[in-house]
């Protein structure tokens, strides 16, 4: 299952949560300690731009990786940078 956090599009609302389920493809997700992503880009309307370069034109998520049951964090990613950086860090194995 994953969950995301999505943060409304520059109108003040508050952020919202969202869950859906993934295929369960019945092994654990290996321990990768960590992948930090660099230079992250977008294109929208022909102007390509960091991912969290385009204000409130976009909604972004930040998706975290939960167990089936939805009680155990797997994997989260961190907080976007300005030029597109962020880091998907592993935080435990779960149900095997």
């Amino acid at each position: 299952m994953m969950r995301a956090a999505t943060t409304g599009p520059g109108n003040g609302e508050t952020p919202s949560m969202a869950a859906c389920a993934v295929s369960d493809m019945g092994l654990p997700l290996a321990d990768f300690g960590g992948a930090t992503y660099q230079g992250c880009k977008a294109t929208l309307g022909g102007s390509t731009k960091p991912i969290g370069g385009f204000g409130s034109l976009v909604t972004l998520l930040r998706v975290t990786l939960v167990s089936g049951d939805g009680n155990t964090i797997l994997a989260q990613a961190g907080k976007l940078s300005p030029t597109g950086n962020f880091r998907e860090t592993y935080e435990a194995s779960g149900p095997s």
